[in-house]
């Protein structure tokens, strides 16, 4: 239900973001044009910025989902090598080269997907901070239409200062695979027989 409501709400911001881009939900008749392009413009980019950023929290979701995936592949592997060599203890089930291999490979999955995951949330708070901006500039192109002399470089400013965050942050890989794993081998191996 959440991702219902989630999705509702999006189409809502993206029909007011094209409304205020083409300028049906603000018609305005200020004396000057360039502030009111200067907003438009820096509407249209917030727009552009948001679809952006969607692409890359999918692109995220996508591989969080592809190497969850993997993670239980070898979980499984190393389930069945554990019944076939009898294993019960952790140092034992180093000694058996598979075992320890996967258990490698999973930490540094969970790192991945943890780091993933932060990137991801921090996409979001992008999208809202935009979301936020988009709402403004648009108020302030209603203001423009009855307060001629109203200075706009404020916002203006806000809004490229978020822009160049969001093209900063879509610049950079989704996560370092040279980055350590974050928990050790131990941890993995004592997370995989917990339920889940």
């Amino acid at each position: 239900m959440r991702i219902d409501a989630e999705r509702i709400r999006r189409a809502a911001a993206w029909a007011l973001c094209l409304m205020a881009v083409c300028g049906v939900a603000a018609p305005v008749q200020a004396s000057d044009p360039l502030k009111v392009e200067a907003l438009k413009r820096g509407l249209s980019d917030m727009v552009e910025a948001r679809r952006l950023l969607s692409e890359k929290a999918a692109a995220g979701a996508e591989l969080s989902r592809r190497l969850q995936s993997h993670r239980g592949e070898l979980r499984a592997e190393i389930v069945r090598e554990r019944q076939l060599q009898g294993i019960g203890s952790f140092s034992k089930a180093l000694q058996v080269e598979r075992i320890g291999y996967n258990l490698r490979l999973i930490q540094r999955i969970d790192g991945y997907l943890e780091r993933i995951e932060r990137r991801i949330g921090h996409f979001r708070s992008l999208d809202h901070a935009l979301e936020f901006n988009m709402r403004s500039a648009q108020d302030e192109l209603l203001a423009l239409a009855t307060l001629e002399d109203r200075d706009i470089a404020q916002p203006v400013s806000r809004i490229r200062s978020l822009l160049n965050e969001v093209a900063r942050e879509a610049a950079q890989p989704l996560f370092n695979a040279a980055d350590p794993p974050s928990g050790t081998v131990e941890a993995v191996w004592n997370g995989l027989w917990r339920p889940p």
